[in-house]
């Protein structure tokens, strides 16, 4: 059976979130020779549980990076770090896919060379920390939380500025 570029898009597709199950995916116009009720036109795709669980991480850290887009509270870029991470063990168009976007994809090179977090990424991170700590303590939150999240923000704060600017 000759295979399409759309019969392997359509079968990449159907094993995003699919547990270990061997898929079948039927592309009636993708697979040239298909006719309806033929098996001639099956394609079937078998993913390991460990890439499985590797794109999952991926698409995880992906979904987290555009709520944090959104939400000022979440850092967008690490996540994007740890999607391309993860997509390097398990999903490799994924991870090229980061690390050629126009935006991010230089931010992800430079912390992959060099470790290094751009000044302007560092001070915007200490003023939303600041912020967060300050509505923290004029909320009726548990004292434990008053300390233990400005606690985790300082080291979180000194280990950003312990690596280089880019």
């Amino acid at each position: 059976m000759k295979e399409t570029p759309l019969c392997n898009h359509i079968a990449h597709l159907a094993t995003l979130s699919t547990p270990r199950l061997l898929l079948t995916v039927a592309a009636s116009r993708a697979v040239p020779g298909y006719h309806h009720g033929s098996l001639s036109g099956i394609h079937q795709v078998k993913l390991p549980l460990k890439i499985i669980l590797w794109r999952s991480f991926a698409l995880a850290c992906l979904a987290l990076a555009v709520v944090g887009i959104v939400l000022p509270v979440l850092p967008t870029v690490p996540f994007l770090i740890a999607a391309a991470w993860a997509g390097g063990k398990g999903w490799p168009r994924l991870e090229r896919w980061l690390l050629d976007h126009p935006r991010h994809g230089p931010i992800i090179l430079r912390w992959r060379d060099h470790r290094a977090v751009p000044r302007r990424a560092k001070i915007l991170a200490v003023c939303m920390m600041f912020l967060s700590v300050s509505i923290l303590t004029l909320s009726p939150a548990a004292l434990w939380v008053k300390v233990a999240v400005p606690t985790l923000m300082l080291l979180v704060g000194i280990w950003l500025w312990s690596h280089p600017d880019s």
